[in-house]
């Protein structure tokens, strides 16, 4: 008995161009899901993953996301840029999350994936996005746009061992090169979401 191979379809990308006005379509009120968009597509985030982030997650003095227990239950690190980090300021003066970085209604918990995917897909249509996408899409933009600005790949699955700028053209994060400021934020008080409160 002969088993047919399912067939492999290269992912759906959007331009940086489609992404920015993703976000900037982010429904509101406030700023939570425009922040929640955006870690997914700065860190290259799951739903899952971005829905269950905990404010102690951020750590604004290494420039990292902390992801605790993600598929294949692995905890690993991903690139915080500054920009990213500057919003989730921003949200954070103006949300005050306690424990989940994006609550749900009763705040006890957090946001659902389901109310992350129908939020997706109002910014879409706000923004115009003809393309077939989903919350997934904005993990394949995060890798595609770094590897066609010229990223090398360790530097996107391995950031914690290498040195990242911001390429502030596009908002996505480069190895440091000559000439770059590889000065970076190094957090604030001890209410802010960069900072790990558990200390």
């Amino acid at each position: 008995m002969r088993y047919q191979r399912a067939a492999k379809k290269i992912p759906v990308v959007l331009s940086a161009e489609e992404v920015a006005r993703l976000l900037e379509a982010a429904p509101g009120p406030g700023l939570r899901y425009r922040a929640a968009f955006s870690v997914a597509y700065g860190g290259g985030l799951r739903a899952s993953e971005v829905t269950h982030l905990k404010v102690g997650d951020l750590d604004s003095d290494r420039m990292l996301i902390r992801i605790e227990q993600g598929k294949g239950r692995k905890d690993r690190h991903v690139m915080l840029s500054p920009n990213l980090l500057g919003l989730l300021r921003d949200y954070y003066r103006e949300a005050r999350p306690q424990g989940w970085l994006f609550p749900g209604r009763n705040r006890v918990d957090p946001i659902s994936t389901r109310q992350f995917n129908r939020a997706f897909g109002v910014a879409c249509d706000f923004a115009e996005i003809k393309k077939t996408v989903s919350p997934h899409t904005l993990r394949h933009c995060f890798a595609t746009h770094l590897l066609e600005g010229g990223t090398d790949i360790r530097a996107i699955y391995y950031p914690a061992v290498d040195c990242l700028a911001i390429d502030e053209r596009a908002g996505f994060a480069r190895p440091c090169q000559a000439g770059d400021d590889d000065s970076l934020p190094k957090g604030g008080n001890q209410n802010d979401p960069g900072r790990d409160q558990s200390a």
